[in-house]
Formats: C-alpha cells, structure tokens, sequence
C-alpha cells in the first residue's frame, strides 16, 4: 500500500496550501479542531464532486463544530457548512466504539445531507 500513497512531513498549516492534486478520499485523525480546519481550508477545494473526507475525531466536539460552523466555511470557503455523518458519538459500525465520520462534498441541494433544528422537536 504505502508504493501508492505519497507522504509529507510538516504542518498543515505548511504544508497543505502547496498541495494542489485532486484528492477524491481524505481520512483525517487531527485531533485538534485547528489542525481540522487547516485540512478542509485546504482539502475542500481539492475535492471532486461526491469527494469524501473520513476523520476519526467524531466524538471530539470541538473538531465536530467546524464541519457545522457556517461562519467559519463562509469566511474561508464562500460556502455553507457541509455538515458531519456520526456527530457526538461515530458511525455504528460495530457494538464497540466508534470514533468515525464523514462528510462529502456536493454542489447539488437535493443531494445534500439536511440539517435538523433538533429544539423544533421538544
């Protein structure tokens, strides 16, 4: 596997903004919600129509808000969030815990994932 993978050392912060290849799958274990933003600031645009990116951190809040904070991708990415499948607790792939999630990229809002105002429901 690692002969089709290609690796580069540093920060995203660094390196990131050189990266200019298409990424069609990005899996993301940052564990810090300003390492996550510097990877979608970064990623995002890479992305195909249908792209994805998979992290590991959907049970960290903090990293979870950003796939959800309009402001943040407005600012950065002229867009609205994207959103996050496995929020707070992860994907249940297994009776065990799962920290995984995902979200993908889609210009189509009939394709896109809705977000729920959860307070209309009490």
């Amino acid at each position: 596997m690692p002969q089709v993978c290609r690796f580069i050392k540093g920060f995203f912060s660094e390196t990131l903004p050189h990266l200019n290849e298409s990424v069609a799958f990005a899996f993301l274990d940052v564990d810090l919600a300003s390492s996550l933003r510097d990877c979608a600031r970064y990623l995002w645009p890479l992305l195909p129509e249908g792209g994805e990116i998979w992290t590991d951190d959907s049970c960290d809040m903090e990293c979870v808000r950003v796939w959800f904070d309009d402001d943040w991708w407005g600012e950065n990415l002229g867009m609205r969030s994207p959103g996050y499948v496995g929020s707070g607790c992860g994907l249940p792939l297994s009776p065990d815990f799962t920290s995984l999630g995902y979200t993908r990229k889609v210009s189509d809002p009939s394709k896109a994932y809705s977000k729920v105002e959860w307070l209309r429901y009490r």
